[in-house]
C-alpha cells in the first residue's frame, strides 16, 4: 500500500515561526539604534541584549509660604470667645470662629506665618492695653487655622515680664507651632531659624525695635532679638554657612499707623537683600504699608512688604481693619539645586467687628473679596469703609 507522509508544518505553524522571527529581529535591530526595550512583567529580555529603562526626569519641586500681620487679643476679643458663665466655675474660650472664613485661605499655603503679639501665659493674669495676655485658647485657633510659625519679638514680648515670654514660647511649642524671635538658649541669641520643607532649606530672622520701655536682665539679654541693621546682616551670613536657599527677615518696624514706610525701612531692608536675604516681611505699623520688588546693584532681587497691617484686633481707626496677607511661591531646580522665589501675591483681607444676637462684639477675618459679597449686611460705616478699600485695591480685590 502507499502511503503519503503528511507535511511537517501546517499554515498556522508557519505562522507562528515567522512570527517569532520578526519578533526576534525587531529586538535586535531596535538594540543595535539604542531604542528603549520595555520589559513586560513576566517575561525576559533575550541574553546579550541590555534592556534601557527611561528614568522621568525629576519635577521641581514648590513651597508655597504665607504671612499675615499682627494678631492682637485686646480684652474685647478675649470676651467674645468666652464660652462660660461665672455660675460656672473657671472661664473657658473658644476663638475659632474668628477664623472660620479665612481658614482656607491660610490653610492653602505649605507654611503659614503670623506675628502673635500678645503673651499667651495663662499662670499670669489676663492682660488688656497697654499689656497684653491671652487665654491659652488662641493658639489653638490659629493651629486650626493653619499658622505654622509665629513670631514671638516685638513690643509687647515682655507684657507679662521674662517668665511670660518664656511661658509664651513653651505654649506655642505645645500646640504645634514654631516661635521665631525668642528664645532661651544663648546659642540661639540672633542665630537664624532654620526649616526644611520638600528640600527647601529656609531661614527665618526675627526681631523687634524695642520692647515698649521694658528692658532685658543682663543674664536673659539673649530672650528676644532687638533689631539692629547689622546684627540682622551678620545672622544673615550664619543662615549661609548652614546653606539655606532662602532667607527670610520678619522685622518689628516702623511707625505705628503710618501709611509709607520710613526712609529707615527702606535703607535697612535695602541693605539685608544686599547682604543675601530674599524676602523682607514687616510687621508693627498697623496698617498696611507698600510692597516692593528691590533689585541690589549686584544683581539680586528680593521682595520686601514693609507692613502687612493687623491681622486680627479691635483697633477700629481707618485702614486699622484693612490687612494684607502675601504669599511665595519658591521652586528649586532639580537639576541646578538653585531655589528661586518664582512668584508672590498679595490678598487683602478685612476684620469684621459687628454686634452678634448674644450680645458680644463679633470678630471674623476674611478676604476683601468676600467682605464686597456680603457689604448689605454691614453698617454705613463698615460699608463705606469697605467700598473705599475695594476702589484702593481694585486690580487685586476685583477678579478680572
Amino acid at each position: 500500500m502507499r502511503t503519503t507522509q503528511r507535511n511537517r508544518f501546517t499554515p498556522l505553524g508557519i505562522s507562528l515561526l515567522l512570527g517569532v522571527f520578526v519578533v526576534i529581529a525587531v529586538v535586535i535591530l531596535a538594540a543595535s539604534r539604542g531604542f528603549t526595550i520595555p520589559r513586560i512583567q513576566g517575561t525576559s529580555v533575550p541574553s546579550g541584549i541590555q534592556a534601557v529603562i527611561p528614568v522621568a526626569k525629576p519635577k521641581p519641586q514648590k513651597v508655597v509660604i504665607g504671612f499675615v500681620g499682627d494678631m492682637m487679643m485686646h480684652s474685647k476679643q478675649i470676651q467674645s470667645g468666652k464660652i462660660t458663665t461665672p455660675d460656672q466655675g473657671s472661664d473657658e474660650y473658644n476663638f475659632d470662629s474668628f477664623f472660620t472664613d479665612i481658614t482656607p485661605v491660610t490653610q492653602a499655603p505649605d507654611v503659614m506665618i503670623a506675628n502673635l503679639e500678645t503673651p499667651v501665659a495663662p499662670s499670669r493674669p489676663l492682660g488688656q492695653y497697654p499689656n497684653f495676655n491671652a487665654p491659652l485658647e488662641i493658639l489653638s485657633a490659629l493651629k486650626n487655622a493653619g499658622f505654622d510659625m509665629l513670631t514671638l519679638a516685638n513690643n509687647h514680648t515682655l507684657d507679662r515680664g521674662v517668665s511670660g515670654a518664656i511661658e509664651t514660647r513653651q505654649n506655642v511649642i505645645d500646640s504645634g507651632m514654631i516661635p521665631i524671635g525668642v528664645q532661651t538658649d544663648p546659642v540661639q541669641w540672633y542665630q537664624p531659624m532654620m526649616q526644611t520643607v520638600r528640600g527647601i532649606n529656609i531661614a527665618y530672622i526675627s526681631a523687634t525695635i524695642h520692647l515698649n520701655g521694658y528692658t532685658l536682665p543682663e543674664d536673659k539679654q539673649y530672650l528676644v532679638n532687638i533689631l539692629e541693621k547689622e546684627k540682622v546682616i551678620t545672622a544673615i551670613e550664619s543662615a549661609k554657612t548652614q546653606k539655606s536657599d532662602i532667607i527670610v527677615v520678619l522685622p518689628h518696624w516702623g511707625v505705628e499707623y503710618a501709611r509709607q514706610q520710613s526712609p529707615e525701612q527702606i535703607e535697612w531692608a535695602h541693605a539685608w537683600i544686599d547682604a543675601g536675604a530674599d524676602l523682607v516681611i514687616g510687621s508693627h505699623p498697623h496698617v498696611v504699608q507698600p510692597t516692593e520688588v528691590y533689585t541690589s546693584p549686584s544683581g539680586r532681587v528680593g521682595f520686601i512688604a514693609y507692613s502687612l497691617g493687623n491681622f486680627l484686633s479691635n483697633q477700629q481707626d481707618m485702614y486699622t481693619d484693612l490687612e494684607g496677607m502675601v504669599t511665595v511661591t519658591l521652586q528649586k531646580n532639580p537639576d541646578t539645586g538653585i531655589v528661586s522665589v518664582m512668584d508672590h501675591t498679595f490678598v487683602p483681607l478685612y476684620r469684621e467687628r459687628k454686634t452678634g444676637d448674644s450680645g458680644k462684639t463679633e470678630y471674623r477675618v476674611l478676604t476683601l473679596l468676600d467682605a464686597l459679597k456680603r457689604i448689605d449686611t454691614y453698617s454705613e460705616t463698615a460699608k463705606e469703609r469697605v467700598r473705599k478699600y475695594a476702589k484702593e485695591y481694585q486690580d487685586t480685590v476685583i477678579p478680572n
